[in-house]
């Protein structure tokens, strides 16, 4: 029980970083840098992350959501969105 649960009480990060390295590809784009991010398990097959992406062409904040949509396993996403220039 322990070992199944730790990683869940300690905040680990899935995936060795690895899913956090998706979310950075999938939401860096020539105008779209992140700044920061911070991904953690919430249980089996369910991650939260909370995203902050720097851009010099702002969208609402639903447009990098979706963007997001494409990874399984993120259940909860926060996006900060904070315009450049």
């Amino acid at each position: 029980l322990v070992r199944a649960t730790s990683g869940v009480l300690l905040d680990a990060q899935p995936d060795d970083g690895q899913l956090a390295g998706r979310i950075r590809k999938v939401m860096e784009t020539a105008d779209d840098t992140v700044m920061d991010l911070h991904v953690w398990q919430l249980g089996p097959g369910h991650n939260a992350a909370i995203v902050s992406v720097a851009t010099t062409a702002p969208r609402p904040t639903a447009s990098y959501k979706e963007k997001l949509q494409s990874i399984p396993g993120l259940s909860h996403v926060t996006v900060e969105v904070t315009a450049l220039g």
